[in-house]
């Protein structure tokens, strides 16, 4: 049955949103329903939208409010009404709005649209009653399956994001370490570099490596050596380098012992004068 009492509070509500009567009848209205969530969530409130459309006049059909249905896991209040013309339809849509206390798999009830055509309807509200009770034809809406699930935890949200900005400072602490603890390293003087240069040349000549030996000793003496004064030496130990590595000549051990002398002087010239 019609709550009476309420269609009364708000049937011209959506009455009034279709226009003034008119005399021609078209074809009988048609209702559905507008429902696009995928899941819901307890205590958050959704919105189901019913539409009842017809083609002619809009003062046709008197469109009644919603019987709202009950449920017993969540409750249910009666929304907003309009009525507006889409292409050549006359449109009222009407909102229930829905706020579920449990979590589980529901089937939301099957929805009574009622209306009474123009010829039927009085201008006379006072026997409002009368009208509705033996002349309000009804449009089912079937029902459908809406799945409730509880809300995503804020922790949960908010990991990926504490994630990300853990990972960011480590980082960052990473780059200003190894920035720091680079730029706290003393530089390495030119003895030093020339000295392990040279150390590095004896291993490759107890290993037999001539070629790059002589290659490292040549390097030794272009990077330190004065273009002047150590002319002679520059020249001979790039002379001995190609030969060795192009002729396949291999010096005498006391060639080698000499030159190893005389760059191991270099060396020891450049610790007693830095500046040079």
């Amino acid at each position: 049955m019609w709550n009476y009492k309420f269609i009364k509070s708000s049937l011209y509500t959506v009455v009034f949103l279709v226009g003034l009567w008119h005399s021609n009848l078209n074809a009988e209205p048609i209702a559905s329903v507008e429902f696009e969530e995928s899941r819901c969530y307890v205590g958050s409130p959704f919105i189901i939208e019913y539409h009842v459309a017809w083609q002619g006049d809009p003062g046709n059909f008197a469109v009644l409010p919603i019987e709202v249905p009950e449920i017993s896991w969540g409750e249910i209040e009666y929304g907003s009404a309009k009525s507006y013309q889409d292409n050549n339809e006359w449109v009222v849509l009407q909102q229930l709005v829905v706020k579920p206390h449990s979590e589980g798999e529901f089937v939301f009830p099957e929805v009574r649209i009622g209306y009474v055509t123009a010829n039927e309807f009085p201008e006379e509200s006072a026997i409002l009653d009368d009208v509705l009770e033996h002349n309000t034809y009804v449009l089912v809406v079937e029902g459908m399956n809406i799945v409730v699930v509880q809300p995503v935890s804020a922790w949960i949200i908010a990991l990926p994001i504490v994630g990300v900005l853990v990972f960011g400072i480590a980082f960052a602490l990473l780059v200003w370490w190894r920035s720091s603890t680079t730029m706290s390293l003393p530089p390495v003087s030119q003895q030093q570099k020339a000295l392990q240069d040279f150390h590095q040349a004896q291993r490759l000549r107890l290993d037999g490596d001539y070629y790059a030996m002589y290659l490292l000793l040549s390097r030794i003496v272009g990077d330190f050596g004065n273009q002047t004064e150590d002319a002679l030496l520059i020249n001979r130990l790039k002379e001995t380098t190609q030969a060795v590595g192009f002729q396949g000549i291999r010096p005498s051990e006391d060639e080698i012992s000499g030159d190893m002398r005389d760059v191991e002087r270099l060396v020891t010239q450049l610790k007693e004068e830095p500046s040079r």
